[in-house]
């Protein structure tokens, strides 16, 4: 069941949050740069599977950071930041 909760994403009870990402590496604004900012470790693995080219297309990654309750799910919507994110 999905069911839309305003709020502030990272105060959330949720067991996985959504963290929509570009598959070329930069987090350089909005919801994506803020994931980035609070949790390093996912950020530095993200780039990690980039850098190596073990991230194919449509591919999903998730990831437990070690300073938060929850699981992030990065959730790429586009190959190249500047693109338009995919539905």
């Amino acid at each position: 069941m999905i069911r839309e909760v305003k709020g502030d994403i990272f105060k959330s009870n949720a067991d996985i949050i959504t963290c929509t990402v570009n598959q070329v590496g930069p987090m350089g604004a909005g919801l994506a740069l803020e994931f980035a900012n609070r949790h390093p470790d996912f950020y530095y693995h993200y780039r990690k599977l980039i850098r190596q080219n073990r991230w194919k297309q449509n591919q999903l990654f998730i990831y437990q950071p070690t300073d938060a309750p929850y699981k992030v799910l990065a959730f790429p919507t586009k190959k190249h930041w500047k693109q338009d994110s995919d539905l």
